[in-house]
Protein backbone atom coordinates (compact mmCIF):
# COMPACT_ATOMS: atom_id res chain seq x y z
CA UNK A 1 0.00 0.00 0.00
CA UNK A 2 1.32 3.79 -1.11
CA UNK A 3 2.08 5.80 1.79
CA UNK A 4 0.32 8.72 2.57
CA UNK A 5 3.03 10.83 1.31
CA UNK A 6 3.31 9.31 -2.02
CA UNK A 7 -0.55 8.90 -2.51
CA UNK A 8 -0.58 13.00 -2.44
CA UNK A 9 2.41 13.29 -4.78
CA UNK A 10 0.23 11.12 -7.18
CA UNK A 11 -2.49 12.87 -6.63
CA UNK A 12 -0.64 16.20 -7.39
CA UNK A 13 0.80 14.72 -10.64
CA UNK A 14 -2.64 14.34 -11.76
CA UNK A 15 -3.54 17.59 -11.61
CA UNK A 16 -0.98 18.36 -14.16
CA UNK A 17 -2.77 16.41 -16.82
CA UNK A 18 -6.78 16.89 -15.28
CA UNK A 19 -8.97 18.22 -17.79
CA UNK A 20 -9.83 21.71 -16.02
CA UNK A 21 -13.69 20.77 -15.64
CA UNK A 22 -12.54 17.97 -14.17
CA UNK A 23 -10.56 19.88 -11.45
CA UNK A 24 -13.32 22.47 -11.43
CA UNK A 25 -16.19 19.86 -10.45
CA UNK A 26 -14.06 18.14 -7.58
CA UNK A 27 -12.76 20.71 -5.85
CA UNK A 28 -14.08 23.96 -7.02
CA UNK A 29 -12.67 26.82 -7.93
CA UNK A 30 -10.96 30.51 -6.80
CA UNK A 31 -13.55 32.68 -6.10
CA UNK A 32 -13.01 36.99 -7.57
CA UNK A 33 -13.17 39.19 -4.56
CA UNK A 34 -15.82 41.61 -4.85
CA UNK A 35 -14.80 44.93 -6.01
CA UNK A 36 -10.75 44.10 -6.53
CA UNK A 37 -9.63 43.17 -10.27
CA UNK A 38 -7.44 40.87 -10.74
CA UNK A 39 -7.58 39.26 -6.92
CA UNK A 40 -8.65 35.71 -5.83
CA UNK A 41 -9.88 33.91 -2.78
CA UNK A 42 -8.54 30.41 -3.01
CA UNK A 43 -9.46 29.79 0.47
CA UNK A 44 -10.13 31.15 3.91
CA UNK A 45 -6.20 31.46 4.00
CA UNK A 46 -4.79 32.16 0.83
CA UNK A 47 -5.43 34.75 -1.60
CA UNK A 48 -4.12 35.11 -5.11
CA UNK A 49 -2.98 38.50 -7.30
CA UNK A 50 -2.96 37.86 -11.13
CA UNK A 51 -1.17 39.95 -13.28
CA UNK A 52 0.49 39.97 -16.86
CA UNK A 53 2.89 37.19 -16.95
CA UNK A 54 2.92 35.46 -13.25
CA UNK A 55 0.76 34.73 -10.57
CA UNK A 56 1.52 35.74 -6.70
CA UNK A 57 -0.05 34.06 -3.94
CA UNK A 58 0.02 35.15 -0.65
CA UNK A 59 -0.20 32.03 2.43
CA UNK A 60 -0.07 29.05 0.80
CA UNK A 61 -3.51 28.22 3.40
CA UNK A 62 -3.79 24.77 5.19
CA UNK A 63 -6.96 23.12 3.07
CA UNK A 64 -4.56 20.38 1.71
CA UNK A 65 -5.13 19.46 -1.96
CA UNK A 66 -8.39 20.81 -2.86
CA UNK A 67 -6.82 24.48 -1.93
CA UNK A 68 -3.83 23.49 -4.27
CA UNK A 69 -5.88 21.98 -7.19
CA UNK A 70 -7.74 25.60 -7.23
CA UNK A 71 -4.26 27.25 -7.65
CA UNK A 72 -3.01 24.43 -10.01
CA UNK A 73 -6.11 25.00 -12.21
CA UNK A 74 -5.36 28.97 -12.43
CA UNK A 75 -1.55 28.30 -13.52
CA UNK A 76 -2.98 26.34 -16.33
CA UNK A 77 -5.68 28.07 -17.28
CA UNK A 78 -3.72 31.35 -17.75
CA UNK A 79 -1.04 29.87 -18.34
CA UNK A 80 0.73 31.54 -16.28
CA UNK A 81 3.63 30.71 -13.57
CA UNK A 82 3.37 30.91 -10.28
CA UNK A 83 6.59 33.30 -9.63
CA UNK A 84 6.11 34.44 -5.96
CA UNK A 85 4.57 33.16 -2.66
CA UNK A 86 4.51 35.36 0.65
CA UNK A 87 4.17 33.90 3.63
CA UNK A 88 3.18 36.55 6.48
CA UNK A 89 2.59 33.83 9.23
CA UNK A 90 4.44 30.50 10.18
CA UNK A 91 0.72 29.57 11.63
CA UNK A 92 -0.38 26.13 10.54
CA UNK A 93 -3.18 28.25 9.12
CA UNK A 94 -0.71 29.81 6.53
CA UNK A 95 2.20 27.53 5.95
CA UNK A 96 0.64 23.78 6.04
CA UNK A 97 0.12 23.56 2.09
CA UNK A 98 3.45 24.86 1.82
CA UNK A 99 4.63 20.89 1.33
CA UNK A 100 2.62 20.58 -2.29
CA UNK A 101 3.95 23.77 -3.73
CA UNK A 102 7.60 22.47 -2.80
CA UNK A 103 6.76 19.41 -4.49
CA UNK A 104 4.93 20.70 -7.77
CA UNK A 105 8.26 22.98 -7.96
CA UNK A 106 10.01 19.77 -8.18
CA UNK A 107 7.52 18.52 -10.73
CA UNK A 108 6.94 21.73 -13.06
CA UNK A 109 9.34 23.97 -12.62
CA UNK A 110 8.54 26.12 -15.79
CA UNK A 111 5.33 26.81 -13.62
CA UNK A 112 5.68 26.68 -10.42
CA UNK A 113 9.32 27.88 -9.72
CA UNK A 114 7.90 30.33 -7.07
CA UNK A 115 10.14 32.21 -4.79
CA UNK A 116 8.86 32.24 -0.94
CA UNK A 117 9.19 36.14 0.31
CA UNK A 118 9.02 35.81 4.49
CA UNK A 119 10.26 37.71 7.28
CA UNK A 120 13.67 36.07 7.86
CA UNK A 121 13.05 33.65 10.82
CA UNK A 122 10.71 31.72 8.22
CA UNK A 123 13.34 31.28 5.26
CA UNK A 124 13.42 27.63 6.37
CA UNK A 125 9.61 27.26 4.83
CA UNK A 126 11.74 27.34 1.37
CA UNK A 127 13.24 23.82 2.66
CA UNK A 128 15.98 24.05 -0.12
CA UNK A 129 13.83 26.23 -2.89
CA UNK A 130 14.24 29.98 -3.45
CA UNK A 131 14.04 32.21 -0.61
CA UNK A 132 14.49 35.68 0.23
CA UNK A 133 13.78 37.36 3.52
CA UNK A 134 12.09 41.14 4.73
CA UNK A 135 14.85 42.21 6.95
CA UNK A 136 13.27 45.54 7.65
CA UNK A 137 10.73 46.71 9.51
CA UNK A 138 8.79 48.38 6.22
CA UNK A 139 9.85 47.73 2.69
CA UNK A 140 8.34 48.78 -0.47
CA UNK A 141 8.83 46.00 -2.96
CA UNK A 142 7.82 46.28 -7.18
CA UNK A 143 7.26 42.74 -8.49
CA UNK A 144 5.68 41.72 -11.57
CA UNK A 145 4.30 44.97 -12.54
CA UNK A 146 2.51 45.20 -8.45
CA UNK A 147 3.95 47.12 -6.26
CA UNK A 148 3.78 46.10 -1.99
CA UNK A 149 4.54 47.58 1.01
CA UNK A 150 5.55 45.01 3.57
CA UNK A 151 5.38 45.88 7.16
CA UNK A 152 5.99 43.77 10.62
CA UNK A 153 3.22 43.58 12.76
CA UNK A 154 4.05 41.76 15.66
CA UNK A 155 1.79 40.46 18.22
CA UNK A 156 -0.59 37.40 17.93
CA UNK A 157 2.65 34.95 18.34
CA UNK A 158 5.43 34.98 20.62
CA UNK A 159 8.15 35.76 18.52
CA UNK A 160 6.98 38.55 16.04
CA UNK A 161 7.70 36.63 13.13
CA UNK A 162 4.37 37.90 11.72
CA UNK A 163 3.93 40.59 8.67
CA UNK A 164 0.84 42.53 6.83
CA UNK A 165 1.25 42.90 3.17
CA UNK A 166 0.32 46.00 1.21
CA UNK A 167 -0.63 45.47 -2.84
CA UNK A 168 -0.62 49.81 -3.91
CA UNK A 169 -2.49 49.60 -7.06
CA UNK A 170 -5.65 48.15 -5.62
CA UNK A 171 -5.15 49.22 -2.25
CA UNK A 172 -5.71 45.79 -0.28
CA UNK A 173 -4.30 45.36 3.19
CA UNK A 174 -3.86 41.58 3.66
CA UNK A 175 -2.91 40.37 7.84
CA UNK A 176 -3.14 37.25 9.09
CA UNK A 177 -4.68 37.28 12.49
CA UNK A 178 -3.94 40.43 13.78
CA UNK A 179 -7.26 42.03 14.04
CA UNK A 180 -9.66 40.36 16.80
CA UNK A 181 -12.46 42.72 17.70
CA UNK A 182 -14.62 39.58 18.61
CA UNK A 183 -17.68 42.04 17.85
CA UNK A 184 -18.47 45.44 15.37
CA UNK A 185 -18.52 46.98 18.67
CA UNK A 186 -16.34 47.74 21.75
CA UNK A 187 -19.54 47.21 24.09
CA UNK A 188 -21.24 43.86 22.11
CA UNK A 189 -19.02 40.84 22.49
CA UNK A 190 -20.48 38.61 19.37
CA UNK A 191 -17.66 35.99 19.81
CA UNK A 192 -17.12 33.50 22.33
CA UNK A 193 -14.79 35.18 24.27
CA UNK A 194 -14.24 38.78 24.79
CA UNK A 195 -10.10 38.58 23.96
CA UNK A 196 -8.10 38.64 21.60
CA UNK A 197 -6.02 36.10 21.35
CA UNK A 198 -2.53 38.06 21.04
CA UNK A 199 0.39 36.20 22.97
CA UNK A 200 2.33 40.19 22.61
CA UNK A 201 -0.55 42.28 23.36
CA UNK A 202 1.84 45.54 23.93
CA UNK A 203 3.49 44.47 20.15
CA UNK A 204 -0.31 44.05 18.82
CA UNK A 205 -0.79 47.58 19.72
CA UNK A 206 1.47 49.21 17.90
CA UNK A 207 0.91 46.91 15.13
CA UNK A 208 -2.78 48.00 14.99
CA UNK A 209 -1.43 51.52 15.04
CA UNK A 210 0.61 51.08 11.75
CA UNK A 211 -2.23 49.47 10.24
CA UNK A 212 -4.48 52.63 10.60
CA UNK A 213 -1.65 55.08 9.38
CA UNK A 214 -2.24 53.20 5.50
CA UNK A 215 -4.69 54.27 2.83
CA UNK A 216 -6.73 50.79 2.11
CA UNK A 217 -9.62 50.31 1.23
CA UNK A 218 -10.37 47.25 1.64
CA UNK A 219 -8.45 44.81 4.36
CA UNK A 220 -8.60 40.41 4.25
CA UNK A 221 -8.68 38.67 7.62
CA UNK A 222 -7.12 35.95 8.75
CA UNK A 223 -10.49 33.80 8.64
CA UNK A 224 -11.33 35.09 5.03
CA UNK A 225 -13.39 37.97 5.65
CA UNK A 226 -13.33 41.11 3.80
CA UNK A 227 -14.04 44.62 4.75
CA UNK A 228 -14.25 47.59 3.50
CA UNK A 229 -12.78 50.64 4.39
CA UNK A 230 -14.95 51.81 6.84
CA UNK A 231 -15.73 48.20 8.53
CA UNK A 232 -11.40 47.80 8.54
CA UNK A 233 -11.01 50.82 10.63
CA UNK A 234 -13.88 49.57 12.81
CA UNK A 235 -12.12 46.18 13.44
CA UNK A 236 -8.63 47.95 14.23
CA UNK A 237 -9.82 50.40 17.06
CA UNK A 238 -12.19 47.56 18.44
CA UNK A 239 -9.06 45.48 18.31
CA UNK A 240 -7.29 48.07 20.11
CA UNK A 241 -9.56 49.21 22.72
CA UNK A 242 -9.94 45.93 23.86
CA UNK A 243 -6.01 45.35 24.29
CA UNK A 244 -6.11 48.75 26.14
CA UNK A 245 -9.07 47.78 28.69
CA UNK A 246 -7.28 44.85 28.76
CA UNK A 247 -4.32 46.40 30.42
CA UNK A 248 -6.74 48.98 32.54
CA UNK A 249 -8.08 46.07 34.27
CA UNK A 250 -4.96 44.12 35.08
CA UNK A 251 -3.61 47.49 36.74
CA UNK A 252 -6.64 47.26 38.35
CA UNK A 253 -6.97 43.83 39.71
CA UNK A 254 -3.77 44.63 40.81
CA UNK A 255 -3.83 47.06 42.70
CA UNK A 256 -7.23 47.00 44.63
CA UNK A 257 -8.05 42.88 44.11
CA UNK A 258 -5.21 41.03 43.89
CA UNK A 259 -5.57 37.71 44.87
CA UNK A 260 -1.99 36.51 44.78
CA UNK A 261 -2.47 33.99 42.14
CA UNK A 262 -1.86 34.85 38.27
CA UNK A 263 -4.52 32.42 36.86
CA UNK A 264 -6.78 33.91 39.59
CA UNK A 265 -6.01 37.41 38.99
CA UNK A 266 -6.15 36.58 35.17
CA UNK A 267 -9.71 34.88 35.43
CA UNK A 268 -11.12 38.43 37.46
CA UNK A 269 -9.82 40.25 34.51
CA UNK A 270 -11.45 37.88 31.83
CA UNK A 271 -14.95 38.09 33.97
CA UNK A 272 -14.64 41.74 33.78
CA UNK A 273 -13.93 42.18 29.99
CA UNK A 274 -16.56 39.76 29.80
CA UNK A 275 -19.46 41.67 31.46
CA UNK A 276 -18.37 45.29 29.96
CA UNK A 277 -18.80 44.30 26.92
CA UNK A 278 -22.62 42.92 27.88
CA UNK A 279 -21.94 39.11 27.74
CA UNK A 280 -23.48 36.37 29.15
CA UNK A 281 -21.49 34.99 32.41
CA UNK A 282 -22.57 31.38 31.54
CA UNK A 283 -20.47 30.76 28.71
CA UNK A 284 -17.31 32.45 30.41
CA UNK A 285 -17.34 30.60 33.29
CA UNK A 286 -18.18 27.33 30.96
CA UNK A 287 -14.85 28.76 28.85
CA UNK A 288 -13.03 28.27 31.72
CA UNK A 289 -13.94 25.08 32.95
CA UNK A 290 -11.62 22.17 32.21
CA UNK A 291 -12.41 19.37 30.48
CA UNK A 292 -13.61 16.54 31.73
CA UNK A 293 -11.28 14.27 29.74
CA UNK A 294 -7.84 16.13 31.56
CA UNK A 295 -6.01 18.67 29.80
CA UNK A 296 -6.43 22.73 29.71
CA UNK A 297 -9.32 24.97 29.42
CA UNK A 298 -10.10 27.19 26.24
CA UNK A 299 -9.52 29.81 28.63
CA UNK A 300 -6.16 28.76 29.61
CA UNK A 301 -4.63 27.90 25.57
CA UNK A 302 -6.37 31.04 24.95
CA UNK A 303 -7.40 33.96 26.98
CA UNK A 304 -4.80 33.75 29.66
CA UNK A 305 -1.22 34.03 28.07
CA UNK A 306 -2.62 37.39 27.16
CA UNK A 307 -3.91 38.45 30.44
CA UNK A 308 -1.28 37.06 32.38
CA UNK A 309 1.42 38.98 30.33
CA UNK A 310 -0.07 42.27 31.37
CA UNK A 311 -0.30 41.08 34.46
CA UNK A 312 3.56 39.63 34.91
CA UNK A 313 4.20 42.94 33.43
CA UNK A 314 2.90 45.10 35.88
CA UNK A 315 3.93 43.28 38.59
CA UNK A 316 1.82 40.32 39.62
CA UNK A 317 3.15 37.05 41.14
CA UNK A 318 6.10 38.91 42.08
CA UNK A 319 7.39 40.33 45.29
CA UNK A 320 9.37 43.41 45.72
Amino acid sequence: MASKPQLEQEILSSLLNMPLEEMERRYGIAEPVDGVENLLKIEEHAWMFVQKGSLHLVHAGCDGIPSVARVVREVRKRDLPLSILFLLSSTEEWSANLWYYRELSEMAPELFGFRLLTHPRNEGFANGGQAAAFTSDEEYIKLGGRKYYILRTPGHRLGGDQLSLFELGSKVLIVADLLQPQGEIYEYCSFLTPVPDHHEPDNAVMSLQNLRTLPFERILCGEGQVLDRSRGYIWIEVTQKVLERMAYHCRKVLWEEDQGSLEENARNVFLKLGMERNMSLDPLYHRMERPKSGGLSLFQKHDLPPIARYLTKFGGGREA
